[in-house]
C-alpha cells in the first residue's frame, strides 16, 4: 500500500506543468468600496466589518494558497477605501437611470433568470460607481495590474463577476472584476449574510457557502483566461464549491499570466478583451 501512494505521489509530480517552472509574480490592487449601504430582504449591508488589514492578513494569503498549485502568486499592491461615485455620471448607457439610488436599486433586485444566468444590467451601476481616476487606464490594458473591487452585495445568488464585456451594450468593463462581501446565494436568494473571509482547509471537500478569498480566487481565474468547466466536486473553475485547477487549466493560466506580465497581449482580445471602449474615452 505504502508503495502504490508513492508511486501515486510521484505520477502527480511528474504531471503537473509546473514542476521545474518558475513562479509567476502577478500584480492585485483591492478596492474595499465605501459609504454605501445596499438593503435587500430588510437587511441592510455596508463593508464595515472589511479592513485592509483583513485583506492583507487573511484573504490575500488564502488566496495565494489556492494559486500556488499553478505557481501563481499575487502580490498585494495596495488595499484602497474608496468612497462610492454618487453623482456626475458619464456615459450612461440609454434606459439606466442617472440617479445614485435608482442604481443601486438595480443591483440590489438583480436576479437570475430562468436559465440561471445572472443580470448582465447591474454591471453598469456598480462599474459607475467606481472612481474614475482609480480606474485601470486603456493603456495599461494587458499589463501585469489587476483590480478587486468589493461591494457590499452585487446581486441576488451572485458573489463575483469578472466584468468582461457587457452582455446588453457590448461594452467593455476592461476586466473591473467586482466581489460581494454579502452573499444569499447559498439560501438561494434569502436574507443575505456575511461572507466568510477563508474557509478551513480541512473542509475544503465538502464546502457548502465558499468564501471571499475562494471567490476572489474563482473570479481573477477568468480575468487570465479561464472559463467555468463541468467538473466533478472540488474544482475552483466549476459550477460547485472547489480549488483545485486541472493541468489544462494551469497551463492556460499561466500563459496569460506571462503574456501579462511581459506586456504581450496583442492584440488585447488574445487576452481576452473584447466590446466597446465607450466607457474608457
Amino acid at each position: 500500500m505504502k508503495h502504490l501512494l508513492l508511486i501515486l505521489i510521484s505520477f502527480l509530480l511528474l504531471s503537473s506543468p509546473v514542476i521545474g517552472q518558475e513562479t509567476l509574480n502577478l500584480k492585485l490592487h483591492v478596492h474595499i468600496m465605501r459609504d454605501i449601504e445596499m438593503k435587500v430582504h430588510g437587511e441592510i449591508m455596508t463593508n464595515d466589518h472589511i479592513s485592509k488589514a483583513n485583506i492583507a492578513n487573511e484573504v490575500l494569503p488564502e488566496v495565494n494558497r489556492i494559486w500556488s498549485q499553478a505557481n501563481i502568486n499575487w502580490e498585494l499592491v495596495g488595499v484602497y477605501n474608496e468612497d462610492v461615485v454618487k453623482k456626475g455620471y458619464r456615459q450612461i448607457p440609454a434606459g439606466y437611470p442617472k440617479n445614485y439610488k435608482k442604481l443601486k436599486n438595480i443591483v440590489e433586485k438583480a436576479r437570475r433568470d430562468s436559465s440561471g444566468k445572472s443580470d448582465p444590467r447591474r454591471q453598469i451601476p456598480l462599474f459607475l460607481f467606481m472612481q474614475p481616476g482609480n480606474r485601470i487606464k486603456p493603456s495599461e490594458f494587458g499589463q501585469n495590474n489587476f483590480h478587486v473591487y468589493l461591494y457590499p452585495f452585487i446581486g441576488n445568488t451572485s458573489q463575483g463577476n469578472a466584468m468582461r464585456k457587457h452582455k446588453d451594450t457590448g461594452n467593455s468593463l476592461g476586466f473591473h472584476t467586482v466581489v460581494g462581501t454579502w452573499t444569499n446565494k447559498h439560501n438561494k436568494g434569502g436574507i443575505p449574510e456575511k461572507f466568510k473571509l477563508v474557509e478551513d482547509w480541512e473542509k475544503w471537500t465538502k464546502i457548502k457557502r465558499g468564501s471571499l478569498s475562494r471567490t476572489i480566487a474563482h473570479e481573477i481565474g477568468h480575468v487570465i483566461g479561464l472559463r467555468h468547466n463541468r467538473c466533478e466536486g472540488n474544482c475552483l473553475m466549476g459550477p460547485k464549491h472547489g480549488y483545485k485547477l486541472t493541468n489544462k487549466q494551469i497551463r492556460r493560466a499561466r500563459n496569460i499570466a506571462k503574456k501579462r506580465i511581459t506586456n504581450n497581449c496583442k492584440p488585447l482580445k488574445i487576452c481576452g478583451y473584447k466590446g466597446k471602449m465607450k466607457f474608457f474615452k
